[in-house]
């Protein structure tokens, strides 16, 4: 397939990326995926780990995945490889790790049993430089983060709040790099973010308190971290923010209308961001050619 990205007020696409993949599944629970990646949102990572926008702006992933999928288990292994780079290139090489799991220790994903608790275990490093690059002074940066916590569920069918989740996350920081290679303000760091989740068929309000001393998540939205993705000299070693979300989706045949909006709110600088969204998905299974045979 491709991936096509125009933004309104820019002219032409922003982005045309091919889609191809081969998957091979030697078992049930078990799939090998190259090429294109089941990326982005199909990590399942946190937002201060991963950004949600970047389901936009950074969608096509290519490299190695791993997928396992079992009753009590659930992960997946993957090498994102961002740039490549050839000996004389004024560039560096960039690429990300990760490793998701998530261990269901009461219950099963499926939502069958009325109550549920799972624990979350999170790991990802990205990684800059390559010996081959004509840069003069370049930057070998290694940065990892990691996550982990508890999720609990209640499943009430036969109420109005179908669902509620209360999520308690614990998020760590480490700079790996060589201590002469070291550009970020800080070298380690980490983060709490505690979440209550209500659901029915179509709504979901959440909120969650966000906490943090150091933290820096190089795939993360920009608004957790304890320094700028805009403003080199900026930094701030603690962090304590509100966080309140609202989505709602209504689903027609293959398709789905949503709307969603989000509120951050910093309790130490005073200020308030926030985000909203309208959005149609399209899910459809057609045929493009028939053989004959």
């Amino acid at each position: 397939g491709v991936h096509l990205m125009g933004i309104a007020g820019s002219d032409g696409m922003r982005d045309v990326q091919p889609i191809f993949r081969i998957e091979y599944q030697p078992q049930d629970w078990i799939s090998i995926v190259g090429g294109s990646l089941y990326g982005n949102l199909n990590h399942r990572l946190y937002e201060p780990m991963y950004d949600f926008d970047r389901y936009f702006y950074a969608n096509d992933e290519k490299g190695l995945q791993i997928l396992t999928d079992t009753k009590h288990w659930d992960a997946d292994l993957w090498c994102n490889w961002e740039t490549f780079i050839e000996p004389g290139d004024d560039f560096q090489e960039r690429f990300t790790f990760g490793w998701t799991n998530r261990f269901y220790a009461i219950g099963d994903k499926n939502g069958h049993d009325a109550f549920e608790l799972s624990v979350p275990l999170h790991i990802m490093a990205t990684h800059r430089g390559g010996q081959f690059t004509s840069l003069q002074d370049t930057c070998i940066e290694t940065l990892a983060n990691a996550m982990a916590g508890i999720t609990t569920s209640l499943n009430t069918p036969d109420k109005f709040i179908k669902k509620s989740t209360l999520d308690l996350d614990i998020f760590g920081f480490k700079n790996n790099s060589n201590k002469e290679h070291i550009h970020t303000h800080f070298q380690d760091g980490w983060g709490i973010y505690p979440n209550l989740t209500l659901q029915n068929n179509a709504w979901k309000v959440q909120a969650g308190y966000w906490q943090a001393h150091q933290y820096v998540g190089a795939r993360g939205s920009y608004l957790f971290q304890s320094i700028s993705y805009f403003d080199e000299a900026f930094e701030r070693a603690d962090r304590k923010m509100i966080t309140a979300k609202l989505f709602y989706e209504h689903h027609f045949e293959g398709l789905g209308v949503g709307v969603e909006g989000q509120v951050y709110h910093d309790l130490d600088e005073e200020s308030t961001d926030f985000s909203f969204g309208v959005y149609l998905r399209f899910e459809d299974k057609f045929k493009l050619l028939k053989i004959n045979k």
